[in-house]
């Protein structure tokens, strides 16, 4: 009696993985032996393929690109919200500021009207202190008005008034005085005139008074004359001396208003 003989049947072999490996490593084998026998044919016609790969390539980098430009835009954005913030609580602060000084100094008045009059003559050509003005009396002008540069700033008075032209004492000339206070305490004190469009004044030593302090006019409203450019002092003395420069620029300035 014949035995019958069983063959067992290799699962490595009939696995369907082994059988798509084999096909692949033969396509590739089949590639690389095309390639290096053929390189043009080759080249030729797997180009499209590559320009597909490099088309694609390039979409994503844009694509990448894309997301970090619209990172970048977003952080952008933050950055400019908060500093947008914080330029708003900055400008609350000034407001602030600029309302606690209108309170403290009192409303800046209008400027008021009067004789408008151009500056014909200044230092150095006129004598210092003294200006001469394109105004007289067939204008109203008369002796005593006070004279104001733009802003509403004194500088003096018309000492003499002809028909057509004025003559005008500065404040800052020597003889003159003028009711003024001046720092943060709002010291009172009586401005002199140094002569050479400069001020002094004489106020206590510790009345906390500063270099770059402004000096104003007394009056209804807050009308900076001068600023403090030197604050002199003695050891046996209680008082401290100011020299003060006028804010107006005499050598620019080419018009005045004379009022009442």
């Amino acid at each position: 009696m014949k035995k019958r003989r069983y063959f067992r049947r290799n699962a490595l072999i009939a696995a369907p993985s082994f059988s798509m490996g084999v096909a692949l490593f033969t396509i590739v084998v089949v590639v690389l032996g095309f390639r290096a026998l053929l390189p043009e044919p080759f080249l030729r016609a797997t180009a499209p393929l590559l320009a597909v790969g490099t088309a694609l390539s390039g979409f994503f980098a844009d694509l990448r690109a894309q997301f970090a430009d619209t990172s970048l835009l977003r952080r952008e954005r933050d950055d400019l919200m908060r500093e947008k913030d914080s330029l708003a609580r900055e400008n609350l602060a000034f407001v602030a500021k600029i309302e606690d000084l209108t309170q403290f100094l009192g409303k800046e008045p209008a400027p008021p009207l009067g004789i408008i009059a151009g500056i014909l003559t200044r230092p150095p050509e006129s004598p210092y202190d003294t200006l001469v003005i394109a105004a007289g009396a067939t204008s109203g002008v008369s002796p005593g008005m006070r004279v104001l540069a733009p802003g509403g700033t004194p500088l003096g008075f018309v000492e003499t008034a002809f028909t057509s032209i004025a003559r005008v004492t500065l404040y800052s000339a020597p003889g003159q005085s003028l009711s003024a206070w001046v720092g943060r305490e709002r010291v009172a004190m009586t401005l002199k005139g140094k002569g050479g469009g400069a001020f002094t004044a004489l106020v206590p030593k510790d009345a906390g008074v500063v270099l770059g302090d402004l000096v104003y006019v007394a009056g209804g409203g807050a009308l900076p004359v001068g600023r403090v450019r030197e604050v002199g002092t003695d050891l046996s003395s209680p008082i401290a001396t100011l020299s003060i420069t006028p804010l107006v620029n005499l050598f620019s300035l080419t018009w005045v208003t004379l009022v009442p």
